[in-house]
């Protein structure tokens, strides 16, 4: 069974209201903000679809911002929200906001524990959790997920 798209869950006092106002230097500037897009990779049946918006939007941003993407693995991040906010065994979706607070805590990258749709329940293992990379949000990349 499908859930689709889940929200943002319940209000969170920390949460931000995040808000832009475009600029523009001249009028020979592009009025679009050019994105460079890392390529587009297919979650099959599971319902990942945050955490491939939330790696595609970070390693987006890395790249705009001239830096060298890392790969996160949208299967560890799944996992790892559904162990903090949900059942493992489920496949449920998540809300946003928590998919957000669970990826800033970390991921491991795609070449440590890969998308292997067989793998979705089980645990990532001692060495996906010793090479975790910290996540920064920032407001590029939230920028980034608004046009997702």
């Amino acid at each position: 069974m499908k859930y689709g798209w889940r929200g943002i869950g319940l209000p969170d006092q920390r949460d931000l209201l995040f808000s832009y106002q475009q600029t523009f230097v001249c009028e020979s500037v592009p009025r679009v903000k050019f994105l460079i897009s890392p390529p587009v990779v297919d979650q099959g049946d599971l319902g990942s679809c945050v955490f491939f918006a939330l790696c595609y939007a970070m390693e987006s941003m890395q790249l705009t911002e001239n830096k060298i993407p890392i790969n996160p693995s949208q299967l560890f991040a799944y996992y790892r929200y559904r162990s903090s906010y949900a059942d493992v065994n489920r496949d449920d979706g998540a809300f946003i906001r928590d998919a957000i607070k669970s990826f800033a805590q970390g991921v491991c990258l795609e070449e440590d524990w890969p998308y292997v749709l067989r793998n979705f329940a089980k645990w990532p293992g001692e060495q996906a959790l010793g090479k975790l990379k910290p996540i920064r949000l920032n407001h590029t990349m939230l920028f980034i997920l608004r046009r997702i």
